[in-house]
């Protein structure tokens, strides 16, 4: 049987790591000598083992950051009217609150007129 080879030519990033050390990276990778391609999966601490795991060539690896980069902006936006929805009802909630005031104070600077002509009269 041929032997198994692989060569890490890029290490991109690690998006996790388990409880034994073993961690989920983003990798550009060569198996057997042929062509890299971006490479997805579980290694160990020394990188001597491998989980299992997904390969992508170029195309598929622009997709999937074409398809995540629209899935961040899009969510991005959507938190960001979110807030700004909240920050607007914020802001109408202490106007009211704000008008109420008035209102109870208008309300007992009529009581007290009346008050007072009442005891005028």
């Amino acid at each position: 049987m041929a032997e198994f080879k692989f060569r890490i030519l890029k290490h991109f990033g690690v998006l996790s790591v388990s409880a034994k050390g073993w961690s989920k990276e983003l990798n550009l990778v060569s198996y057997n000598d042929a062509p890299a391609k971006y490479d997805i999966r579980d290694w160990s601490p020394d990188h001597t083992k491998m989980g299992k795991g997904v390969t992508l060539n170029e195309e598929e690896f622009e997709s999937l950051s074409a398809i995540i980069s629209g899935y961040a902006s899009t969510k991005y936006a959507q938190e960001a009217m979110q807030q700004n929805a909240m920050r607007k009802i914020a802001e109408k909630a202490e106007e009211a609150k704000s008008d109420a005031k008035v209102s109870v104070e208008e309300e007992e600077n009529i009581e007290a007129l009346t008050e007072t002509e009442a005891e005028a009269s």
